[in-house]
């Protein structure tokens, strides 16, 4: 508990962080923010073309989790994700196909990843 204000005839404590502290504890390179990243990017998995599997390599290789920057580093990323037309193999991955940031937030940010982003702030604010 942390006082927060005290006079005569009352003290207010409080366990609640200050907005430096939220900030420091879920911004860009906080632990919150890196374990926020490496989630989505497992999320990803589903929907990247994958024939070799550098594709899905590349970002665990080249992402800046600290910063929350998800690196798809590949000489051919570009063009998979920006044309849908492609006739993506859906053998390894069935979901596979262009644009998979935004077709798995389609499928999975209600029911799974509000909650867990929840999970990880509080986390990171409770210190626990």
């Amino acid at each position: 508990m942390r006082v927060i204000a005290k006079t005569d005839s009352y003290i207010i404590m409080t366990d609640f962080p200050t907005s430096q502290e939220v900030e420091k504890r879920t911004g860009r390179g906080s632990q919150a923010q890196k374990q926020w990243s490496l989630f989505l990017e497992m999320e990803f998995r589903p929907f990247v073309p994958k024939e070799t599997g550098a594709l899905e390599r590349s970002a665990t290789l080249h992402s800046d989790w600290g910063a929350g920057q998800i690196i798809y580093a590949t000489p051919y990323a570009r063009r998979l994700y920006h044309n849908p037309q492609f006739q993506f193999s859906k053998n390894v991955n069935p979901m596979a196909g262009a644009y998979w940031d935004r077709r798995a937030a389609m499928v999975r940010m209600q029911n799974f990843w509000k909650p867990e982003f929840a999970r990880i702030v509080a986390q990171a604010i409770t210190g626990d």
